[in-house]
């Protein structure tokens, strides 16, 4: 409990009677959002990490009046899964704002994510809203909206490439939940910005129940009764889109077939574009790059935090120890807040002084460096900036659409 302008605001797990109160503070807060996805607050509480345990509300006067959500898991890294939370929905009565009561929601999310065993979290936002954030200790990093547009009317999808009947391709169904899980983390988990995932909450995608911030997506599945590939897509009267694609170790022939299959049905029923949201960095990249895309990938940010350093370091030290050895470096990382130091690799000395979540932006995507050294919230010692991409290179970190909270 804490006072604030003099009255009592209480922040606690949300509990639920007071769902109809928050979908009152949603609605109000993320008009855009709600007219989009009407049925999502219809059925709000039914969605993963939208249960009272990663709730929170603020309640004033006996008012609910904030309200955020935390969903826990994994933010792969590199290959590396660090336990996290993605911050979301956060939201605040109109005639509250202004007033602390959102930042005292948020330290007493901090909390809960400690109570998790999170070492990180994340969080995406407006430009209006970042320093709100900064403030509370979020740095900014680098993310990636990957677009690759595929003119399907100019493309040759006909020749040397296998049938769908060799696919055995099909529609995803609630079934295939515990299948597409498996697929889906063996092939995202090698990148970075990808979040884990339930089963409950593939059983909801693949019901094509909506969520707040993303449209629903169809699933198609190849590979028989047990799916070896699948594919997340959407329609509209000229444009198609593919949001995932992936597929087992060893079913990357499958996986072809299902994409060149899809896209062949596109063009024969007359649409003419295909975007997909596939970096070069994807496993599955040459198979899009033979097709010569056209490139529209975009960058924007995303806000990140270190609430476990200890955790943290521990995830991350045997992926920095590869890269400093690579680059033949002993390096020495020394916190800015309270002077912690670990060391790894061996070769020529290097320190870095730098905040740990700044450091956690640089090992998310390194795109974030060239910005963080020009307002100086890294110090290397020697100044030597040609080895430091070695240690946090271009990850092309994203995040699948359907991840949005």
């Amino acid at each position: 409990m804490a006072k604030i302008k003099n009255r009592e605001v209480v922040c606690r797990s949300l509990q639920p009677a007071d769902y109809p109160r928050v979908k009152e503070i949603i609605a109000a807060s993320f008009p855009q959002a709600v007219r989009t996805n009407p049925e999502a607050l219809k059925s709000y509480e039914q969605e993963p990490w939208y249960d009272p345990a990663h709730l929170l509300v603020a309640v004033t006067e006996d008012r609910v009046v904030s309200h955020l959500g935390i969903r826990d898991g994994l933010l792969w890294c590199s290959g590396i899964g660090i336990p996290a939370g993605l911050v979301g929905t956060v939201c605040t009565l109109e005639s509250c704002r202004g007033q602390g009561i959102g930042a005292q929601l948020m330290r007493a999310a901090f909390n809960r994510m400690k109570d998790f065993g999170l070492a990180i979290s994340c969080l995406h936002t407006s430009a209006e809203r970042a320093g709100f954030y900064g403030r509370l200790g979020y740095k900014k990093a680098i993310i990636e909206s990957p677009s690759q547009v595929l003119p399907l009317t100019r493309l040759d999808l006909d020749a040397d490439h296998p049938s769908a009947d060799y696919a055995q391709m099909r529609s995803g169904t609630p079934h295939d939940a515990e299948a597409l899980q498996v697929i889906y983390q063996a092939h995202y988990s090698q990148l970075s910005g990808a979040w884990s995932r339930t089963l409950t909450f593939w059983q909801r995608r693949l019901q094509q129940r909506p969520k707040l911030w993303s449209q629903s997506q169809a699933f198609r599945v190849a590979g028989g009764d047990q799916p070896l590939a699948y594919l997340a897509l959407s329609e509209s009267e000229d444009t198609a889109s593919i949001s995932e694609w992936a597929c087992l170790p060893g079913a990357e022939d499958i996986a072809m077939a299902l994409l060149y299959a899809t896209l062949r049905e596109w063009r024969n029923r007359g649409i003419r574009s295909a975007r997909l949201a596939i970096s070069t960095r994807h496993p599955l990249w040459l198979g899009i790059n033979q097709l010569s895309p056209d490139e529209k990938t975009g960058h924007s940010t995303v806000h990140v935090q270190v609430h476990d350093p200890d955790l943290f370091v521990e995830q991350i030290r045997p992926l920095l120890d590869q890269r400093a050895r690579a680059a033949g470096l002993k390096l020495r990382i020394r916190f800015a807040a309270d002077g912690a130091v670990f060391e790894i690799g061996t070769g020529s000395p290097l320190q870095l002084d730098i905040a740990a979540s700044d450091l956690c932006a640089l090992v998310y995507n390194g795109q974030r460096l060239p910005g963080l050294l020009a307002e100086g919230g890294l110090t290397a010692t020697p100044d030597d900036p040609a080895v430091l991409p070695l240690l946090f290179p271009d990850t092309g970190a994203a995040r699948c659409s359907q991840d949005a909270y």
